[in-house]
């Protein structure tokens, strides 16, 4: 029984059928107490008529507050349950183009966010000429570790369909620097977009994207489902354990200064110069690379 109550349907059928019964008894029970009646006399079976309805009422407000009681958990549980969902990949992309548009802010603990890079700060960047303020936070791997970026690497050829996908070492530091250039000039050349970039040293297989009322774990796995998370004012605890997982990893990650000049549209001596600034200088060479990936459109690679 217990179980058939933890459905939110089945709950509203037996209300509903509590309610008709409820009245039917009533009503029956009038019309005996009426007939019961020999001597027709109409004030007492007036006043015996009331005794039965107000006894039937306070039975029935008893047993309701007694249902209500038991099943409380129930319904809480029933939200909570519905505020985690597995979902296909198309309706991920358009739950995701969703939040974007009614968030003021946007947290991607990933790996080389190109899909932020190219979606979400386009986006945002239109609707802060607007006169909405926008925040995006970036948890990414470092580029500079190498075992870090070649296990990322060997996982996205493992599992990668595309066959413009990023299954080298150069390939996945480009995407990573890519990020990085582009989330400087967001932060340094839009107006009302603030935009902060973490490095760290750890390989999550899990990306999560938070936003305003959404957390999205997804998989590198093209066409893989989705977990979401939906967080209203009554509860949310997976949504806000995503989004706290996201400070602690941020408070453990290594801060890029964005704030390194650049102009608003570099050259590659340019891009040399910035990731030479800011102790990418490694990589410099491959700078004329990571110009072109900070605008190059997305292409199912996240």
């Amino acid at each position: 029984m217990l179980d058939l109550l933890k459905s939110a349907q089945a709950r509203r059928v037996l209300m509903v059928v509590t309610i008709i019964s409820a009245i039917t008894l009533l009503i029956v029970q009038g019309l005996a107490a009426w007939g019961l009646d020999e001597e027709k006399d109409l004030g007492r079976a007036a006043l015996v008529t009331l005794q039965v309805v107000a006894s039937g009422l306070f039975g029935g407000v008893a047993a309701a507050a007694f249902i209500a009681f038991v099943t409380r958990f129930l319904f809480r549980q029933d939200r909570k349950l519905e505020q985690t969902t597995v979902i296909d990949s198309l309706t991920s992309r358009h739950m995701h183009l969703a939040a974007i548009e009614e968030s003021g802010f946007w947290l991607h603990n990933g790996h080389i966010g190109r899909w932020v890079r190219t979606e979400v700060l386009p986006r945002f960047a239109m609707a802060a000429r607007s006169g909405a303020p926008k925040t995006v936070k970036f948890l990414l791997i470092d580029p500079r570790n190498n075992w870090l970026v070649k296990a990322y690497a060997a996982h996205r050829d493992q599992v990668d369909g595309n066959p413009h996908g990023i299954d080298t070492v150069i390939d996945a530091r480009v995407e990573v620097l890519a990020t990085i250039l582009r989330a400087a000039h967001y932060q340094q050349h839009v107006a009302g977009v603030r935009v902060e970039v973490y490095l760290r040293s750890n390989l999550d297989l899990f990306r999560v994207d938070t936003s305003q009322n959404h957390a999205f774990v997804t998989l590198t796995r093209d066409k893989a489902p989705s977990i979401h998370f939906f967080h209203d004012a009554a509860d949310g605890d997976h949504y806000w354990a995503a989004k706290l997982n996201f400070d602690h990893a941020q408070a453990l990650a290594d801060r890029v200064d964005l704030e390194v000049p650049l102009a608003i549209e570099p050259t590659e001596q340019d891009v040399e110069s910035f990731l030479e600034s800011l102790g990418f200088d490694a990589y410099a060479h491959l700078s004329k690379d990571v110009l072109a990936r900070s605008h190059s459109p997305f292409n199912r690679t996240r």
